[in-house]
Order: structure tokens, then sequence, then C-alpha cells
């Protein structure tokens, strides 16, 4: 006779239709009844199997409780318990957007249990081949993708997703509703950069803000190629952020353009990018002496507005009336001067990448370009301006070539002629 399984070993019993129930009692429920889970198989051998692996994982700690939780589910509550109040609103937007479009199509009706490594895997490379999607109009009508345009994701984004995947599958771990994090055992494709910087030569920086002059912004574009501001970060510093007197400028906000579920989107003051983007930025003399003249401009236009200004945004760069300026016009006025000018088209971020370069290219040290630009280590800036790093190795080295060519032939010292000599004497 088979021996009677002992207590909390689980107990097998033959059901209709030829198949076996084993069940397993896992703990106790919050009322003090025994929480017990089943598991089926056509035949007692095999569910006996599965009772000896769940009692063996209750003794190990990595018994997870069967469930039947979707990655969509999973994501959903991920991203509302976790996300929404972590995040800035528009992070959290964007984000929404790649699993509504990228990973609920793909992989979220699959049970987060049933989820294996080759389905992540097998979503980044069907996105990296052919994952971009083509626009849709308000009206629902989509825009094809134009003759040329790569059908495949951009490296950068397919990374932007396993990173929503990632941490999303490590809290499940803590949760217990999968032993282990799947997704770490997938990797993403490494970052191919298919758009290089195109910083702005000195030459071009003059041709580019000669155009300027007259534009009420001004001093906003200058601003930013001195100190390489991010975009959002320059439309939202306001005039309590500066002292006139020592040149301190102070990067505490920035303004966004937010995303709303219902499609609508606004103007809204925003956290920065990450902890190192606070920072204190010391304006050299030439930046200083165009904020005074451009506020005095702006105290013009105030006086002109009358009761239609905004006195209570205090922007520094506004529109003419105080309020929010859009990033989309300084896009506009910025491409308008490029071309006036008969530059080269560049992004408006490429700005940000004039002052790096022209500063490097000047001798300053990368340490602080890295506080100046708000990075938050010294690698992002490393890797972001490796091709300006690259020309000054070759630059020190022609130098040392230079050096050393002189320490090795020592010229012969002139000897004086023996009238010069007799003359002297």
């Amino acid at each position: 006779m088979a021996k009677k399984r002992g207590n909390n070993e689980g107990s097998i019993r033959e059901r209709k239709k030829g198949q076996w129930e084993g069940r397993v009692t896992i703990g106790r429920k919050p009322d003090g009844s025994p929480n017990r889970v089943s598991f089926y198989g056509p035949s007692r051998a095999e569910v006996a199997t599965k009772i000896t692996d769940a009692l063996s994982k209750l003794q190990t700690g990595t018994f997870v409780e069967p469930n039947k939780v979707t990655v969509n589910q999973w994501l959903e509550k991920w991203m509302k318990l976790y996300q929404e109040s972590t995040i800035s609103p528009n992070f959290y937007a964007r984000r929404k957007d790649l699993i509504r479009i990228h990973i609920v199509p793909a992989i979220g009706n699959i049970q987060l249990l049933k989820l294996k490594p080759s389905d992540i895997k097998k979503l980044y490379n069907d996105l990296e081949k052919s994952g971009r999607k083509p626009a849709k109009k308000k009206n629902g009508k989509t825009i094809p993708l134009k003759e040329g345009t790569p059908k495949g994701l951009a490296t950068g984004t397919i990374r932007h997703i396993h990173n929503i995947l990632n941490p999303a599958m490590k809290q499940a771990v803590k949760e217990g509703l999968v032993p282990k994090n799947v997704v770490a055992d997938a990797q993403p494709p490494k970052i191919i950069r298919t758009r290089e910087a195109k910083p702005l030569s000195k030459d071009q920086v003059s041709k580019y803000l000669g155009i300027l002059k007259e534009n009420r912004l001004y001093a906003a574009f200058l601003l930013d190629l001195i100190t390489g501001l991010r975009r959002g970060e320059l439309i939202g510093l306001q005039w309590k952020d500066l002292n006139m007197q020592t040149g301190a400028l102070i990067i505490r906000r920035q303004i966004t353009r937010i995303e709303k579920e219902d499609g609508k989107s606004s103007l809204e003051y925003a956290p920065l990018k990450t902890p190192a983007s606070y920072r204190t930025i010391m304006l050299p003399s030439v930046a200083l002496n165009e904020l005074k003249a451009h506020r005095k401009r702006q105290a013009a236009e105030e006086l002109l507005a009358g009761n239609k200004y905004n006195k209570e945004e205090g922007l520094i760069f506004s529109t003419p009336f105080g309020g929010k300026l859009d990033t989309r016009h300084l896009y506009r006025v910025h491409c308008k001067a490029l071309e006036d000018a008969d530059l080269e088209h560049t992004a408006f971020h490429d700005l940000r990448h004039s002052c790096t370069t022209l500063l490097l290219q000047a001798g300053e040290n990368i340490k602080t370009i890295q506080n100046l630009l708000g990075h938050s280590d010294i690698e992002t800036t490393l890797n972001c301006y490796s091709h300006v790093l690259e020309e000054m190795k070759m630059s020190a080295a022609d130098k040392l070539d230079s050096i050393f060519t002189e320490v090795l032939n020592p010229k012969e010292p002139v000897q004086e002629s023996d009238s010069v000599t007799e003359h002297t004497n």
C-alpha cells in the first residue's frame, strides 16, 4: 500500500473524465483558514511531480502562487502605483504611449507566469526590424511613412521599452507574481545613433546671431549658446532665478508640453530631467549685459499690453503678454535664422552642443562642462563629445610631436664670430 502523505505534503485525487487534482497548503489566509492551491494533470504521476516541485519551492521560498495576471494588467497597475508619482507627467505619458503602441499588441495578453525570455527577445527583434508605426491624424486617418524612412524603430526607443519592462518585472518578482525576471535574460539592441550632432563653429555662430540680433528673443538664443541650457530649462527661467550683481543663474524648473489623455496638451512647469540638472551657472558679462537690455524691452512690452500682461509668471523669456513660450515657437525662429544665414539645418538641441564644443576647443576641462550641462555622470559627457575629445587628442599629439622633436634634436648654440668678439672687446 502506498504511503499516505503527511500534513502539508499535499493530497491527490482522481476527478471526472480521467483528470487528476493535487492540492497543497501554502499558508494561512487572513481569517486563519488554510490557503490551498490546486494542480491538475491527466495522470497521477504528473500531478505528483507538480506537488513535489511546489513543496520544494515552498521550502526554498521561491514558490509563486498560480495566477492569471497578464502583462497588460500588470503594467497598468505598475504604472499607476510606481510611476505616476515618481516621474514627470510628460515622461509618464511617453511611457504610456510606448506600452499602448508597442508592448500591449505584442505581449499584452500573455500571462506573466508564461512569459519567456524568447517572447521579450522576439519583441525587440520585431521592433528593430519593422516597429515604426504610421502617424495618426486627429480624424483617425493614418499618415503613411515617407519613402526612404526606416521601417525599424530606433534602438534608443527599444532601449526605453526595455527600461519599462525590466523594472516592472523586477517589481512583479518582489510581489510574488513571478519567480524570476525573464526580461533580464533578454538583452535589448545596442543604441545606434542615427543622427549626428551638428554644432555651429565660431563663424557660424556669428552669422546665426547676426540674423537674430533684432528678434525680441535674441537674448534667449545668445544665452543658450553661452550656457548650453536645454530648451525647456531656457524657457522655464524666471527673473527671481538670476542675481544681476553676481551673475549667478539658478536652474530649478523647466516648461514642457504635457500630453493629456483626451488628446489635448498644455504648457506646464515640470521638474528637471535629473537631480544633477538642478544647478547654478555663473554668467559672463556679455550675457548679463544682454539680459539687462532684454529686461528693458520686456518692460516696454508690459507697458504696451497693460492689464493683459501676465505679471505672475515672472518669466525671463515669455510671449509679448508675459505667458509661457511654446518650445515649438523657439524652434521655428531657430530654423528661420539658419535659413536666412545660409547655414545647414541643425536641431535646436545642437545649440547646446555648440556651446560645449566651443568650450572644449578653448581648453575647458570636461568636469566643469559636465556641471554646466547638468549631466548626472561624467560618462554621459564623455560619450556625447567623444568626437571633439578625439580631435583634441590629435591636436595634443601634434603638440607633443613638436615638443619632443626639439628635445631629441636640440639646436647647436650659435658661435660668435672672431670679428664680433673683437668688436665686443
